[in-house]
């Protein structure tokens, strides 16, 4: 973006602030290899970040840069924390996806990749087997954390869990999905978007701080 003349956003930093966002965004965008999944999320939940914001206190740098990557990582898989509709949409997308690849890895006679397999019954992301050790093992603990550390969020986690249990019960009767069922949020949209903006004011001080 920096090389773009009509968005160079950065054109008037100096090079010390350059050279640091430049740092950042990259540890950022490398976080949501699920490969860093564990360390990130085990060093979030190890901070002490509550307490920290409880009584606003600045955070480090390196604070700062892994609660944004731990952010993105929120961010990144964000459709777990949808509304039921809307988050089978994303995975029923997310199973053509991978299905794709498996015609592809068929049409030259290549070991078809796991959940990727369309010819087999209940293989693809969009069963319940598939989704409850993702969502238990990946997406709650992680979202836990989040919202440990910004209890405003927690609109994220109570949705990810109504979620859960439409996969949950998904397994059990071993269908393809057929229904969906709309649970309403516990906030209405006004105070979502409050909180939402809560978080945004937080982050854009924390950022400017850091940047003085």
């Amino acid at each position: 973006l920096g090389l773009m003349e009509e968005i160079n956003f950065h054109e008037f930093m100096i090079k010390k602030d350059r050279k640091h966002l430049r740092r950042r965004i990259i540890s950022m965008v490398l976080a949501t290899d699920m490969a860093m999944h564990f360390r990130i999320t085990s060093e979030f939940s190890q901070k002490t970040l509550q307490l920290e914001l409880s009584k606003n206190i600045d955070m480090s740098s390196d604070t700062l840069t892994l609660v944004l990557e731990m952010a993105i990582k929120v961010a990144d898989l964000g459709h777990t924390t949808l509304l039921l509709p809307q988050h089978i949409t994303w995975v029923m997308g997310l199973q053509e996806e991978f299905f794709l690849q498996g015609d592809a890895e068929r049409v030259r006679k290549l070991p078809i990749s796991p959940l990727c397999n369309r010819k087999k019954s209940r293989n693809g992301p969009a069963s319940g087997e598939n989704q409850i050790g993702f969502f238990e093992v990946i997406c709650d603990p992680m979202y836990s954390s989040w919202v440990e550390a910004f209890p405003a969020c927690c609109e994220l986690l109570n949705q990810l869990r109504i979620n859960i249990r439409h996969w949950q019960a998904d397994a059990v009767k071993g269908e393809n999905i057929e229904t969906v069922v709309i649970e309403k949020s516990a906030l209405s949209s006004e105070e979502q978007a409050a909180n939402a903006g809560k978080l945004s004011v937080f982050f854009d001080q924390q950022i400017r701080r850091q940047t003085r």
